[in-house]
């Protein structure tokens, strides 16, 4: 059903009724991190603009918004070139008019490249009609389960009626630890030990040359990335919305040799509110061949998650090598599609090594999937 619905270019005067399209679609909590975000990712905060306009499309029906698709400027690497690719964003469509999903997403493929993450089953599968490439790093978790208490909370809540969900946060919800039929999160394992080698892990206070050169060193092999340059690390991380993050620097005989960022990532229950979090390796940076610093950066990122009462420690598309000192330290790899990243390219012959995770540059905090998310 499309009747009566138009297709237009956001304005502001349509900001309200949007919100409160989000609130119903995500609920209250994601909506107000929505429009705390607008200004740093579509508006003058987003350094990128100047070199690609956002796009930003919504249905009307009236003075009602019932459909949303968004898409904000973000570096990218494609066989070994710089461009600006198009990152889409908090999709929506009002139940009653489902035809607009398919043409909301159709009418952005004049835009590529484009960037897509952690997208629903239905999207994931008009993506891959229309010729997406699925990042095959992004498509598997790594997870080192620290407590299953949060298990039983969430199962709770799924189940009480919106008035009384309340009673998941409270001891009561350990009643439900019977009914939860959740195997793998039933072996939690012993907090990460901190670092103890010669490799000096400090705060990072912000991202300047000496990270360029990291960068440049790390990803010089890799035709495809997505760019994490020092001017894309402190927009991302330092001037975002995401206020509990630690973002840590890897020092070897004086030398910067490695980075990560790390943070508290919620876990939604019904009602699209959070209850509970894990602890998310949004960056990990490291030069080539340096296991001893990728080994310290896991050790030392993990100290502040554990002590925040993250549920799980996470990461995802890391290189394939990053991912082997990642499972020595007991994270478990899952297959997953919460965090996947999809590109879909223009119509032509696709780069060398588009879908060898070798040839790739990813990590969790690429494209928009954890915006929202990241406390």
């Amino acid at each position: 059903m499309t009747a009566g619905c138009q297709l237009v270019d956001f304005e502001e005067r349509h900001r309200p009724a949007l919100l409160r399209f989000y609130r119903r679609n995500f609920g209250a909590w994601a909506a107000e991190r929505f429009a705390a975000r607008w200004q740093w990712q579509f508006g003058t905060g987003n350094p990128y603009l100047g070199e690609r306009a956002a796009q930003i499309r919504v249905g009307v029906v009236g003075d009602d918004v019932v459909a949303h698709l968004a898409a904000f400027p973000l570096p990218l690497r494609l066989a070994g070139e710089r461009t600006v690719a198009l990152c889409e964003s908090d999709f929506a469509v009002d139940p009653a008019y489902p035809m607009l999903a398919a043409t909301l997403i159709r009418g952005f493929r004049r835009h590529a490249p484009i960037v897509n993450g952690g997208s629903h089953p239905a999207v994931r599968r008009m993506l891959a009609m229309l010729g997406a490439v699925f990042l095959p790093a992004t498509e598997v978790q790594l997870v080192y389960t620290l407590t299953n208490r949060g298990v039983a909370r969430r199962a709770l809540a799924r189940r009480l009626p919106p008035p009384l969900r309340g009673l998941a946060r409270t001891p009561l919800a350990w009643l439900a630890r019977p009914f939860v039929r959740a195997a793998r999160e039933r072996h939690p394992r012993p907090p990460l030990p901190a670092p103890d080698g010669p490799v000096e892990v400090r705060p990072l206070d912000g991202f300047g040359p000496e990270v360029d050169a990291l960068w440049a060193e790390a990803s010089q092999d890799v035709p495809h990335a997505f760019e994490k340059d020092a001017r894309h690390l402190e927009w991302r991380y330092r001037r975002g919305p995401a206020r509990r993050l630690h973002c840590l620097g890897a020092y070897a005989q004086g030398r910067l040799r490695g980075l990560a960022v790390v943070g508290s990532v919620a876990r939604l229950a019904a009602g699209y509110e959070p209850l509970g979090h894990d602890g998310e390796f949004l960056e990990v940076i490291v030069a080539p061949g340096e296991t001893g610093v990728a080994r310290a950066l896991f050790l030392a990122g993990a100290q502040p998650l554990q002590e925040e009462g993250a549920e799980s420690l996470r990461t995802t598309g890391l290189t394939p090598w990053l991912a082997g000192v990642a499972r020595e330290l007991g994270f478990v790899a899952r297959p997953s599609a919460s965090r996947s990243l999809a590109v879909t390219l223009a119509p032509g012959p696709r780069p060398a090594g588009i879908e060898d995770a070798a040839q790739w540059f990813t990590s969790p905090g690429d494209a928009d999937t954890l915006y929202t998310l990241t406390l």
